[in-house]
């Protein structure tokens, strides 16, 4: 390092050529190049090492969560309602559910938040489940007895008068 210093003041200064400081420069870089290669294949090595010892371990994965949409829990309707906490929409949704949860306490209701892991995954096997396209996978969207209520205009219309229909 203290050679490559020299050489470079020397150069600025004019006491030698570009020509002459190519060669130790070089030299230094590639043997720069060759520590950084070799280190690399160290850490590659070691995090194969890793994997195939987390592998071959009797290491037990979780089983994926599997979540029903059952229309009655202990003989009371269920409302879920799948939302997104920085949606506008949900919001209002969400204030809409809240009143009609007051207002019906013998009704279940159950929030999934897309912004969870468990919530974004009980939204995936919600829709699969009901054969939803993507272009129908929105938020607000609420499912009580067997019934999918999308946006917040249409949970506001008509979520009220079908649980007063359930009652």
């Amino acid at each position: 390092m203290q050679i490559m210093a020299l050489m470079l003041i020397m150069l600025l200064l004019g006491c030698i050529s570009v020509q002459e400081t190519e060669g130790p420069i070089n030299q230094a870089i590639e043997k720069k190049n060759e520590t950084v290669i070799e280190a690399t294949k160290e850490i590659q090595i070691e995090a194969t090492r890793n994997e195939m010892q987390v592998l071959n371990s009797n290491t037990v994965f979780p089983e994926p969560e599997v979540f029903e949409f059952n229309k009655t829990i202990n003989d009371s309707y269920v409302v879920y309602f799948f939302h997104s906490p920085k949606c506008s929409a949900c919001q209002e949704s969400y204030s809409i559910i809240s009143e009609l949860k007051d207002k019906y306490p013998e009704i279940i209701f159950i929030n999934y938040s897309l912004a969870t892991g468990s919530g974004n995954r009980a939204y995936i096997q919600f829709a699969e489940l009901n054969n939803l396209s993507r272009d129908k996978r929105l938020v607000p969207q609420v499912y009580v007895n067997g019934s999918i209520i999308t946006n917040r205009y249409n949970i506001g219309e008509k979520l009220g008068p079908l649980l007063s229909e359930l009652k």
